[in-house]
């Protein structure tokens, strides 16, 4: 059988290459805790992959009493600052060892491997010039050099034209959350892929991956198979709720 190799991966920066989400999260919950702002884990796990001034804004509107505009970029410019100092002060190199396992598969397969982030552009650059990422990672882009965020497909269109891709069926894209899953969806890249140590929640159900994976070793076996095509009938009956999702 034909291997079905994509020329183009697209991964997040923050989790599956450096650094973790629980950590990150840790931030954001010790700066809002500085203001008295209250932010469920549950809610803010949610909320992490968007632009942090929209955190932000999201967390403020459960407030009892609206926090002023200043205070709100006072927090948000903290948290940013915070976390630039935890890539910063992170060892050098600190890529996670499964990312360049995973890295140096696809390399020997001239896979252009490319990371789409919400970090501000200068902690990204910050983390590709400190982390001898750069003969790994073609291209790192941050959702704020575009117009939209996910869950809308503009970044992953950003990185196609930037590695000079134009075909969807040659993108696998990849995620951790929700949000990534819609945004691989609407551009309609042929590997939609979440990758989740919680794969069996049927919670996944509702969304459109077209496969789903507790780790990147298990995303290099199914690359050296032919893919089995989920049900497009199912995801393309979710196209509705799927799109109240994105108002």
């Amino acid at each position: 059988m034909k291997q079905q190799w994509p020329k183009l991966i697209i991964l997040p920066l923050v989790d599956l290459t450096i650094g973790s989400h629980s950590a990150i999260g840790d931030i954001f919950q010790g700066v809002f805790k500085e203001h008295h702002f209250k932010a469920d884990n549950w809610a803010l796990d949610e909320l992490l992959g968007k632009p942090i001034d929209q955190v932000v804004e999201i967390i403020a509107l459960r407030m009892l009493t609206e926090p002023t505009a200043e205070l709100k970029t006072k927090i948000a410019r903290q948290i940013s600052d915070q976390i630039q100092l935890h890539f910063d002060q992170l060892p050098k190199p600190s890529l996670n060892s499964e990312f360049i396992d995973f890295a140096l598969a696809l390399k020997q397969k001239n896979c252009t491997i490319t990371c789409l982030t919400w970090l501000e552009p200068k902690t990204s650059r910050g983390i590709m010039e400190n982390h001898d990422s750069q003969n790994l990672i073609h291209t790192t882009l941050s959702t704020l050099e575009v117009p939209r965020s996910s869950p809308f497909p503009d970044g992953i269109f950003k990185i196609m034209n930037l590695a000079n891709v134009t075909n969807l069926e040659d993108v696998a894209f990849v995620g951790t959350t929700k949000s990534d899953l819609l945004a691989g969806y609407h551009a309609g890249c042929k590997w939609n892929v979440l990758i989740t140590k919680d794969s069996k929640n049927t919670k996944w159900n509702a969304y459109p991956y077209t496969h789903i994976f507790e780790s990147l070793n298990q995303l290099i076996d199914a690359f050296n198979h032919t893919p089995q095509k989920k049900d497009m009938k199912k995801i393309l009956g979710r196209k509705n709720s799927i799109q109240k999702r994105l108002r």
